[in-house]
């Protein structure tokens, strides 16, 4: 808690002038971690005629002490210049409204219903123009501070122990502090809406909050007879001005300065803002609030999908199992319960890459190597597409040649006997085709046959004279295309046997006629004699040399 130098103004009568003289207060001020005790006093008055509307300042001097420290604190003074309190307007309204005795007593006796006036949106958002004002000066040259907003809640904290210390004469309790705080508030420095949880905390950083205060308290009375002639409330704008300037006063302690608003700017970002004043005692209390309240964040997540899927080439049905690479980016959506701004994060991931992924080895189920072999690593971003790869597989086939001969048998044979009278000659043309199974179906296919040389080619008979042959049935077996469908061939070559006429031979038939007595059988006439020639040829085989003849002829066979 820190006592800083306030005013209290009373106002006296010179004739029909009044005079304001400043005399000194005391204001309060309390922060995380510290207490202050503060001595002030009234080491200069001055007095002024009200129709000037001019005001004096007091200066104080205050101790602080730092209570938390092993060590005692050195102590420092510093002289505060506090703004003026009470404006012209506010001044002679209070003048006017007092110009009698009568009046004035009046105007005491009303105010002392014990009713508070309180804070208005406009004195709030004046509140926050200074502060900010503040923030904005204090800042180094290489980091601004950057404005607070207000806050609902805070404010109406605020408003609470405004209420309070107004109608305690000026003073409030420190350790009911948070009893009226919004239930965000941190009340032991841990949870997250503490001041040190700002991303600008910086550890070992000094850190004051939440609470400043300050209170003044005006009254006039005559200047002759010392009599109290009521309270005012004065000026809302000027009870602001002073007390922002109050609390941005420095105060040197342990060879640091600190200034309550500028220490505590870098972490707040959000304020509450409130006066009341107490009719029945003239007292004036200021609050501020601050905190620090921190964006809600949430993790959005974002999966790039690879497909790898493994298909027959010939069939497209699925051979193997598909598999899914995944990579799964993540990024913070932070929302700022401040002015509902939403902010992002860069999408970031562990792992951005799809890792190569060999394709299986099928060739067990009758395929061949996968095209491709191996699906390459790739890598991405956030904004890749999601993407299918298709990994085809041929079936494996096996060949085999097949052979087919056509074959052409010519044969020499005597032609009486059949018997073979020269060696047969075979002719043969091949054919060959390739067979091609699927190692996946069974299924064989098969090339056309095809033949270097696919004509038996023509073949002169042997000639066989020597042998007793005559000349070939025939002389040339001409030549013969062929197919692989062309039956074998026989071919049979006839060889008759050649003769040699030996000889004619004559065979004579004669027949003599008798004449004969019959009783004696003497001859009675001279006989005659008949005679028939025939003859046949003889032939002899040159082969066998058997001799076969033909049968015999006559030309008077009679």
């Amino acid at each position: 808690m820190m006592m800083n130098g306030s005013k209290r103004f009373k106002l006296y009568k010179s004739g029909k002038k009044w005079l304001i003289a400043a005399i000194s207060a005391t204001t309060m001020m309390t922060f995380g971690g510290m207490v202050v005790h503060a001595a002030t006093d009234a080491s200069s008055t001055a007095q002024t005629e009200v129709a000037s509307a001019a005001t004096s300042s007091s200066s104080t001097s205050t101790t602080l002490d730092n209570t938390d420290s092993a060590t005692s604190a050195s102590s420092a003074q510093t002289t505060a210049t506090p703004a003026t309190v009470a404006s012209t307007a506010t001044v002679q309204a209070a003048v006017a409204a007092t110009e009698e005795t009568s009046t004035a007593t009046s105007a005491a006796s009303s105010a002392s219903d014990g009713s508070i006036t309180t804070t208005s949106e406009d004195t709030q958002q004046a509140a926050l123009s200074q502060v900010n004002a503040v923030r904005s000066s204090a800042a180094s040259s290489d980091s601004a501070i950057s404005a607070v907003a207000l806050n609902d809640d805070l404010n109406a904290w605020a408003q609470t122990r405004a209420n309070e210390m107004a109608a305690n004469n000026g003073q409030l309790d420190s350790t009911t502090q948070y009893s009226s705080a919004p239930t965000w508030v941190s009340s032991d420095g841990v949870t997250s809406t503490d001041l040190q949880q700002s991303p600008n905390y910086e550890e070992g950083d000094a850190v004051y909050g939440s609470e400043l205060t300050s209170s003044m308290q005006y009254w006039y009375e005559s200047k002759e007879t010392k009599e109290f002639l009521g309270y005012f409330a004065g000026d809302p704008t000027d009870f602001t001005t002073f007390s922002v300037n109050n609390w941005t006063d420095s105060i040197n302690y342990d060879a640091y300065k600190y200034q309550y608003l500028t220490m505590t700017s870098p972490y707040a970002n959000v304020m509450g803002y409130a006066y009341a004043y107490n009719a029945t005692t003239g007292y004036t209390a200021v609050i501020l609030e601050v905190a620090y309240l921190p964006d809600i964040t949430e993790t959005e997540t974002k999966t790039v999908t690879r497909t790898i899927n493994y298909l027959s080439k010939n069939t497209s049905e699925t051979v193997a199992d598909s598999i899914t690479q995944t990579v799964t980016y993540t990024r913070i959506k932070s929302t700022s319960q401040v002015d509902g701004t939403v902010t992002y994060s860069d999408w970031t991931s562990a792992e951005p890459t799809f890792v190569a992924v060999e394709s299986p080895d099928l060739s067990a189920q009758g395929y061949t190597t996968g095209d491709p072999a191996t699906v390459a690593a790739t890598s991405t971003t956030a904004e890749t597409p999601s993407e299918t790869v298709t990994v085809y597989y041929d079936d494996a086939e096996t060949t085999a040649t097949e052979t087919k001969t056509v074959t052409r048998t010519i044969n020499y044979l005597d032609q009486a006997t059949n018997a073979v009278v020269s060696p047969a000659k075979a002719q043969t043309v091949t054919y060959t085709r390739t067979a091609t199974t699927d190692a996946v179906t069974g299924d064989t296919t098969y090339t056309d046959w095809a033949s270097a040389d696919t004509t038996f080619a023509a073949i002169d008979s042997p000639a066989l004279s020597a042998d007793g042959y005559t000349a070939a049935s025939e002389t040339t077996v001409a030549a013969l295309s062929t197919t692989a469908d062309l039956a074998n061939q026989t071919v049979d070559v006839y060889y008759n046997n050649a003769t040699q006429e030996t000889a004619t031979e004559i065979e004579t038939i004669t027949r003599t006629v008798n004449y004969l007595d019959q009783t004696t059988n003497t001859v009675v006439s001279p006989a005659k004699v008949q005679t028939v020639t025939y003859t046949r040829t003889a032939t002899t085989d040159a082969v066998t040399g058997n001799t076969t003849y033909t049968d015999w002829t006559s030309t008077e066979p009679t």
